[in-house]
């Protein structure tokens, strides 16, 4: 088991993000703390597919018309996607998730309780429920609380500016409090 949650994080760390995607799925749930680990390294595998996707510009008919035997004009992303060995809808979920804000990435991510990629998927679609970005903001508040105990001011900055990325009203919550505002 830990040798696969290592051979995970190599593929992640050399840049074969469909191999790290890959090699998390094979991962049996035994441990919960390892499983949580996988899952974070799944969402930012699949996180960097879909943003290296975007870098592709979108088809849009591109290669019609091309005849016969004829190599296609340009690559569109479902091939560079086929290429890489992802299905159209691993295709589809990978930009998806690539799309959801960094800091709502970030804060669900490195939650508690990490999201499947399917819910990940869905972060977009309730980007506009309150509940659910105040719930953010506050996961990322706590964390920044935690790293201000630990005088880790780069981490403060970062999960401030989550915090402040998922709902901007927050702001008022951490100009009042003290630990962090020590900070600065």
């Amino acid at each position: 088991m830990t040798d696969l949650l290592a051979n995970a994080e190599s593929l992640w760390k050399s840049g074969d993000y469909v191999g790290a995607w890959a090699a998390t799925e094979e991962l049996e749930p035994i441990d919960k703390e390892m499983e949580k680990t996988a899952q974070r390294i799944r969402a930012r595998a699949v996180r960097r597919c879909g943003i290296l996707l975007q870098e592709i510009e979108k088809g849009h008919g591109k290669n019609k018309g091309n005849r016969g035997d004829a190599s296609p004009i340009s690559i569109t992303r479902k091939d560079a996607a086929a290429e890489a060995g992802l299905s159209p809808d691993q295709a589809k979920q990978s930009i998806r998730v690539a799309n959801v804000p960094e800091g709502d990435f970030d804060c669900q991510t490195e939650s508690e309780n990490p999201p499947t990629i399917t819910n990940l998927a869905e972060v977009l679609k309730c980007a506009d429920d309150k509940h659910h970005r105040i719930t953010c903001a506050e996961y990322c508040h706590a964390r920044a609380r935690h790293h201000a105990s630990e005088e880790n001011l780069d981490e403060v900055k970062r999960w401030i500016a989550a915090a402040i990325d998922c709902w901007p009203d927050v702001r008022l919550q951490l100009v009042d409090d003290d630990l962090l505002m020590g900070m600065f």
